[in-house]
């Protein structure tokens, strides 16, 4: 029979529980994919050439911000 060791729960929860930092990273996925959500329903109904091209630059900064938000968050 094999022999399971003994953990220490307390510090198991303390662990697996997430922070705050990644409550912020969640929410800001969730925001982005919400916004590009908006930008690509934004984006196909426009029929012009210019406006869907402002729309993809929309979309690509939106990506760009949030991005940049998460990576100075995690530093």
């Amino acid at each position: 029979m094999a022999t399971r060791k003994r953990t220490n729960s307390a510090a198991m929860d303390k662990t697996s529980q997430p922070g705050f930092a990644d409550l912020l990273q969640m929410v800001n996925t969730y925001g982005l994919v919400v916004e590009l959500a908006g930008c690509w329903l934004g984006w196909s109904r426009q029929q012009q050439v210019f406006l869907s091209l402002e729309w993809l630059v929309r979309c690509s900064l939106v990506f760009l911000k949030y991005n940049i938000n998460i990576a100075v968050k995690n530093v």
